[in-house]
């Protein structure tokens, strides 16, 4: 078997002076070391931040997974949040018609406490807070005892007289009349 030589002698020489290990000038040997040093220490620096931003990165997603689950939950407080303001305002609206309700029942309490006996009420009816009293009685007299009646029992109240007629006869008088009676102050 013949065998070729390819490199020639000046080549081989060359190639096998070469040495073997890597020769540092002593000069350079410390700050090539902290140079090294330092690269290995942004390195691991580097790895404990890019570990620290993929938990961050977790946890992000977790919480946005969190916060999509509870987005119903904060809707439905919502809705509930206004159904209490609308239900609290229906209450309120109803204890307003109460205390309303009630004032009206005493003024008509009122009233009919004041009118004289041999009078009697037909209608009773609310315009703008005063009342309008329709009814009959045995005499006319017993229509003026009613408006002073309701006049001196309340010094708000101002009963006026809008009509008065006789429809019966002296064996049996009828007396219509309608007062008006203005209750505010």
């Amino acid at each position: 078997m013949n065998r070729f030589d390819y490199l020639s002698g000046a080549r081989q020489a060359a190639f096998n002076s070469r040495p073997s290990g890597l020769t540092i000038d002593n000069r350079l040997r410390i700050p090539l070391a902290a140079f090294v040093a330092a690269i290995t220490l942004v390195m691991m620096l580097g790895i404990v931040q890019f570990a620290r931003l993929h938990a961050a990165q977790d946890r992000y997603a977790r919480a946005s997974v969190r916060l999509a689950a509870g987005e119903p939950a904060l809707d439905e407080f919502g809705a509930l949040r206004a159904r209490v303001v609308r239900e609290s305002r229906i209450v309120a609206a109803v204890a307003g018609l109460q205390r309303t309700s009630l004032d009206r029942a005493n003024e008509l309490t009122w009233i009919g406490n004041r009118l004289p006996a041999h009078t009697w009420l037909r209608a009773l009816r609310l315009d703008n807070g005063d009342y309008t009293l329709e009814g009959t009685s045995d005499r006319a007299a017993a229509v003026g005892a009613a408006m002073l009646a309701l006049r001196g029992a309340a010094p708000a109240a101002r009963p006026q007289l809008v009509s008065l007629s006789d429809d019966g006869t002296r064996a049996a008088p009828r007396v219509r009349y309608t007062l008006r009676v203005e209750t505010k102050p």
